[in-house]
């Protein structure tokens, strides 16, 4: 790249408990104090890209050797690893806690949460989605104008109230104007959504079934080009599409009702129907607490509803010390389609990223 600078792909061997990694590093070697530094950071080049059974492993600023001279033929070095947590959950605990999570999420923990949340009105639904889904008033009839003020003002009364019951929660922007990955974004958003409908559309009937159930019923299989295993789920959900989708997609709530959110928090708004949302879950089972940006697409689909969920680098929001930075790639969300009055069917694709914690 430059004279003592260049780029080096490396693939470690197993060593014990941890899997194999790769990364493409920075290397940068200098003289000092009359010996050598060689700094060695990663860097994403998409020319390389994942390699199925290998763990992308990350090195941040600050890894690499000091070499000093200590007498003849010999020397003193020092050696900085930065260890970056990541690596193998066995295939069997993953499909095991993955598909009991989402058997556990469609038979009991939405149930709940849509009884909890049966104090809420249709034109409370719909209000919210007319803020959330572009071009909503084209294919559903609206409040009057009114009826959608007097929600709106009540909402913005009621935000402070929901912040102090649910801290870092607030349904606002937090940057203004928008960071210039923005555009960038809303076309990972519009992209995610396309290949969310795509796969939802495909034939799964080679899948491999995951449960005893047929509502939900739980299925693994391949989507190119992730190099692991993706988990499908549906079910007849007792709910509209409006409520659902409205329980669902407002921070606030499934912050509120969702055991696996530790906290889920609506960061900008991107575009209409596109978002930037920080969420951050809890424990489940030996899966270590996770984190990610997400960009968030919602659309109409078939008289419903799709919501994309796709990950993304902001230099604002950092690694969090304990917690696993995931990934999310095209491809996650959710897709709900009516099923007769107060009911919908509900499909969660849940793209599990195999990172988490060596004990």
């Amino acid at each position: 790249l430059a004279p003592g600078i260049d780029l080096a792909y490396v693939l470690t061997n197993p060593i014990g408990p941890i899997s194999p990694r790769d990364q493409v590093w920075v290397r940068c070697a200098v003289r000092y104090r009359g010996g050598y530094v060689v700094s060695l950071t990663s860097v994403n080049w998409k020319k390389i890209g994942p390699v199925r059974g290998v763990v992308r492993a990350e090195t941040p600023l600050g890894e690499g050797i000091v070499l000093l001279p200590d007498g003849k033929d010999r020397c003193k070095m020092a050696n900085f690893f930065l260890c970056d947590i990541k690596g193998w959950i066995p295939r069997s605990v993953i499909e095991m806690t993955i598909g009991s999570t989402l058997q556990k999420f469609y038979t009991s923990v939405l149930p709940d949460a849509l009884k909890k949340y049966n104090f809420l009105t249709p034109e409370q639904d719909t209000t919210y989605l007319l803020d959330h889904i572009p071009d909503l008033r084209k294919t559903i009839i609206p409040p009057p104008d009114s009826k959608i003020r007097e929600i709106r003002e009540s909402k913005e009364q009621s935000i402070e109230a929901v912040a102090k019951l649910i801290p870092n929660s607030v349904e606002k922007p937090v940057c203004k104007p928008l960071p210039p990955e923005a555009d960038e974004w809303i076309r990972i958003g519009k992209a995610a959504n396309a290949k969310l409908i795509k796969e939802f559309e495909k034939d799964k009937s080679h899948w491999r079934q995951r449960n005893s159930s047929s509502n939900p019923r739980v299925i693994s299989g391949m989507i190119a080009p992730i190099p692991y295993s993706a988990f499908f789920a549906d079910a007849t959900v007792p709910g509209s599409c409006e409520r659902t989708v409205h329980i669902l997609h407002n921070c606030p709530y499934n912050q509120d009702w969702n055991p696996n959110y530790n906290k889920y928090q609506k960061l900008m708004t991107l575009a209409p129907g596109i978002d930037l949302a920080y969420v951050l879950t809890n424990p489940i089972g030996p899966i270590s607490p996770r984190d990610q940006v997400w960009v968030r697409c919602a659309v109409r689909y078939r008289g419903g509803y799709v919501v994309s969920l796709t990950s993304v680098n902001w230099k604002k929001i950092g690694p969090v010390r304990g917690v696993v930075r995931a990934e999310t790639p095209l491809g996650e969300g959710i897709v709900l389609l009516p099923d007769g009055k107060d009911r919908c069917k509900m499909a969660n694709f849940f793209l599990c990223d195999i990172k988490g914690w060596i004990p």
